[in-house]
C-alpha cells in the first residue's frame, strides 16, 4: 500500500528559507513536516527516532550560531547518516 503522508524533517538556520519552505510544504498536502532544526544533532536524533522519508538540508548549516562566515560541513554529514536509513534527500 502506498503511503499517504511523507514525514519530512528540514535541517535548516535561514529563518527567511525555513519559512518558504513551509509554505511550499503547506501546497502539497502529502508533506508532513515533523520537524524542522537549526542543528545537526538535533536532526540525528529524529533520524534515527523517526526515520523520516525526506531531509530538507541546507548542506552549509552552521549549527544554529548564526555565523554565516563559517560554514560546518554537518549538513553533508546529515546527509550521509539519512542515506543509511534509506531516505529520500532535497
Amino acid at each position: 500500500m502506498e503511503k499517504l503522508k511523507y514525514d519530512v524533517i528540514i535541517l535548516e538556520d535561514d529563518l527567511e528559507h525555513i519559512e518558504q519552505l513551509k509554505q511550499s510544504a503547506r501546497k502539497y498536502p502529502f508533506f508532513n513536516i515533523i520537524f524542522i532544526t537549526d542543528k545537526t544533532s538535533e536532526a540525528y536524533k529524529i533520524i534515527v527516532s523517526k526515520r523520516p522519508d525526506f531531509l530538507i538540508v541546507d548542506l552549509h548549516v552552521t549549527e544554529g550560531d548564526g555565523d554565516t562566515h563559517r560554514t560546518n560541513p554537518k549538513g553533508i554529514q546529515a546527509c550521509r547518516l539519512l542515506s543509511l536509513y534509506h531516505c529520500s534527500l532535497f
